[in-house]
């Protein structure tokens, strides 16, 4: 190959012209290619390009326009290939995209995308080769439906025909080779054709399985003799099946059902007993080799390695047996597998000076490996689609789709109870009289209502009857609880209540909760509503003040493990409590209003759930569930009142933090309401017998204690703490106060993170975190104010008795 040539030209006449052997060649790399490939026509260019004879690049890696493009850059470089009337600043991408006969660069960039996946399409082998049972996909389809003979058989000697049949490793030995050979060397064609397949809108696939059916593998309960130790054996368990939508696995199952429903309460034996699930997840890039070679893993992680090498077949009925996730069961967690390649492909890409074509060789070594997930969690593909969605691979909308499935570890209550609301179904109890909600975890869950607005129910429970010894009735209701126990009644014999008065309910009794709670003194327990108010059949036991209600009590003695944590959720699951209030009482309807003075309020974050309500006295009693997380990772679990403000060069920020318990509570300025903003959040945080610390964090910074106070130690704090920063540009100073007026500095000069000093609005509000996977929280607010200046303190030089500077207001 000679290069251009203008040889066969007059002197006098300026163009280019074919001669023999005039395709050029420019070679990254010693390669192998194809002799097949995809043909791209080229039509007549509004104008011509610079390099207007053939061409032929060869690289290694992706194929795309910026890959072609590099290798043109070379022969576009070169002044010899060049027409003399090259127009002046014409640019080798200018040039190829006139070749492409593009409107645009991106129009450009889309056709050599179609290029070269024909070119990998060309080459890529189809689906139904691998079993070799059909060109139809109608075994295909049965298999990935959990509904073949690989998927029902087990091996037997009672057979007519053998002594020995239905061995798996026989049956499916074609898999086998597939995977020793083109499985892990050639692209497999995605089988879009399948109604599992055909839509993934979350870019991930997974299977799950409940049956094992293969000996010796070190995998499942299946054992040697097949006819007596591996009749419906169980494969390793890895996850908790919360439920089945019959409508999300419709495509497969066809049912039929837009509400219908699968609910799995409980785990493992007491609910749907060994569930092995399994999955993998790709980039929107086709040319990212999760993309690539996604068919690959679909053939790996469903029919070698699960059920060729580990025996683990069968669909969890109303559901596919493998299919996009948006198509499979609600669980908890699934297993991972991704692609990692040691020997990248390799492209030819020619123009003869009239049409493109690209060639394919597929000769990667393809190799499936533990997904490695974000924060080294890792075989775990939630973990490894968060880790896709932080590379900017996946959209934070597809990762949000895939958590619909994948609902994290404890989650199951509450995404099953999500469910019935979005199909119409309301779970819960009943009672015959006039009760009100106020707790409930799993099916009854509701955030835990603050002190104050339980002690207004008590109170107002109190007057429903003229009685010395009924200061109101609270029941318990317990749907896993023994018979005895699935309804108590708890009658308030005396009017002092106790501090944090709902605690001994939701939380252990313990030293703290003992005060005005003395069982027989303070309380009585029932086993109806009618002996509660008559005072009869008492429960005669002796309470146990050191685990959570009903303290081992029974209505004849001792009866154990009765109880539920709120905080640990330990105990007994599905229980709730409610108070009796008089006819027409609806304090709680206002929990989650929009009466906010102005404010809004809002959960951020995937697992945060709480509620605000505004009292008379113009007071903020906002209230957060346990979350996994709160602000300390990547993303934020948190519920937040706040407003949309001017962000000006100064800006001043008070609230005064009256109560709160263990927990995250205070002021926090944010770039958006996503959970994974940018954010600045000075913050009070208090545990029994520790001091009340002042802290300040940032999404880019680490967490800072800018100031310690030693506070007695009562659960719960009672002392006002007011807050204030001041915004001077792109820097905070923080300050605290026991009054709102005298302020201690605590910081000076923090710097903001990067979106907040750039932003010409922002959210500002007060921030509500549990901090903690055991405990829900509660804080009240008041005197919350934003003004657009950062004159609002004077320093004068008064100070405290050990030196410490006070800052008045003026």
């Amino acid at each position: 190959r000679n290069g251009l040539n203008r040889e066969c030209l007059p002197e006098n006449q300026s163009g280019y012209c074919w001669k023999e052997s005039s395709i050029m060649k420019i070679t990254a790399s010693f390669l192998f290619v194809f002799v097949s490939g995809l043909s791209f026509r080229v039509s007549e260019a509004n104008e011509a390009a610079c390099v207007s004879l053939g061409f032929t690049v060869e690289f290694r890696g992706k194929c795309s326009f910026d890959d072609v493009l590099a290798e043109y850059t070379k022969i576009f470089d070169d002044e010899r290939n060049i027409r003399s009337d090259c127009p002046e600043g014409r640019t080798a991408e200018d040039d190829l995209v006139i070749l492409f006969h593009a409107a645009s660069l991106e129009n450009a960039k889309t056709k050599a995308s179609d290029l070269c996946q024909g070119a990998i399409d060309d080459v890529a082998i189809p689906f139904n080769e691998i079993a070799r049972k059909g060109t139809d996909f109608e075994f295909e389809r049965r298999f990935y439906n959990g509904a073949t003979e690989w998927n029902e058989e087990t091996e037997t000697v009672y057979s007519p025909d053998s002594d020995i049949a239905h061995v798996l490793s026989t049956d499916t030995r074609l898999v086998e080779q597939f995977y020793h050979g083109s499985g892990r060397r050639l692209v497999v064609k995605w089988p879009e054709n399948l109604p599992n397949f055909d839509t993934c809108q979350a870019n991930a696939a997974m299977c799950c399985w409940p049956r094992d059916r293969q000996a010796e593998d070190n995998n499942g309960n299946c054992n040697k003799p097949y006819d007596e130790n591996c009749y419906d054996k169980d494969p390793a368990d890895n996850t908790d099946l919360c439920h089945i939508p019959l409508k999300n696995g419709e495509k497969s199952t066809r049912f039929g059902s837009s509400t219908g429903g699968i609910v799995f309460p409980g785990n493992d034996n007491n609910g749907e007993g060994s569930i092995h699930c399994h999955g993998f997840a790709w980039s929107n890039d086709n040319e990212h080799p999760s993309a690539r070679y996604k068919a690959n893993n679909l053939f790996y992680v469903s029919m070698y390695d699960h059920m060729n090498r580990r025996g683990y077949v069968e669909n969890i009925p109303g559901a596919p047996m493998c299919a996009c996730v948006e198509q499979m069961p609600v669980v908890t967690r699934s297993d991972c597998t991704q692609i990692d390649i040691r020997h990248e492909d390799e492209f030819e890409v020619t123009y003869d000076g009239s049409k493109f074509k690209a060639r394919s060789k597929s000769s990667s070594t393809i190799n499936f490996n533990e997904c490695q997930g974000a924060y080294n969690k890792n075989n775990n593909l939630s973990a490894y689609m968060y880790r896709l969605y932080l590379d900017g691979h996946v959209t934070h909308d597809q990762y949000a789709t895939l958590k619909k499935t994948l609902v994290e570890s404890g989650n199951c209550p509450h995404a099953t109870r999500k469910y019935f609301e979005d199909v119409g179904y309301t779970v819960g109890y009943s009672p015959n009289q006039n009760f009100l909600q106020v707790a409930g975890r799993e099916f009854f869950y509701m955030p835990i209502v603050g002190s104050t607005e339980f002690l207004k129910l008590m109170n107002a429970s109190a007057t429903l009857r003229d009685d010395d010894n009924d200061y109101g009735i609270i029941l318990r209701v317990c749907q896993t609880c023994l018979k005895t126990h699935q309804k108590i009644y708890y009658k308030r014999l005396t009017s002092t209540m106790p501090k944090v008065f709902l605690k001994p309910f939701t939380s252990y009794e313990g030293k703290y909760y003992r005060e005005h709670n003395e069982y027989g003194v303070d309380f009585d327990l029932f086993s109806t509503y009618e002996d509660a108010v008559a005072g009869t059949n008492r429960w005669e036991c002796p309470y146990n003040y050191d685990v959570q209600f009903p303290g081992d009590c029974g209505p004849d003695g001792v009866v154990k493990s009765q109880e539920s944590g709120f905080n640990s959720l330990s105990g007994r699951k599905n229980v709730a409590f409610y108070v009796e209030v008089p006819a027409g009482f609806d304090l709680l309807s206002d929990l989650n209003d929009n009466r906010l003075s102005g404010l809004s309020s809002v959960d951020i974050g995937l697992h945060a759930a709480g509620a605000t309500r505004v009292d008379e006295n113009g007071r903020y009693h906002v209230v957060a569930a346990k979350a996994p997380t709160s602000v300390d990772r990547r993303r934020d679990n948190l519920h937040y009142v706040y407003e949309k403000v001017n962000f000006s060069d100064t800006m001043t920020v008070i609230v005064n933090v009256i109560d709160m318990y263990e927990g995250m509570a205070g002021i926090m300025l944010r770039d958006s309401l996503d959970a994974d903003s940018e954010y600045a959040f000075l913050y009070l945080t208090v545990r029994p017998d520790d001091p009340l610390t002042v802290r300040w964090a940032s999404r880019k910074n680490t967490f800072d204690v800018v100031d310690d106070v030693y506070l007695d130690n009562s659960y719960a704090r009672n002392t006002p703490t007011w807050l204030m920063l001041t915004k001077n540009r792109n820097m905070i100073d923080v300050f605290r106060s026991e009054d709102g007026k005298n302020w201690i500095e605590l910081h000076q000069s923090i710097e903001l993170p990067d979106h907040l000093i750039d932003s010409d609005t922002i959210y500002a509000g007060m921030a509500l975190t549990s901090n903690s996977v055991h405990y829900s929280t509660e804080a009240v607010f008041s005197n919350w104010e934003v003004s657009d200046t950062a004159s609002k303190v004077t320093c004068y030089p008064v100070f405290e008795d050990d030196g410490t500077p006070v800052v008045q207001m003026y």
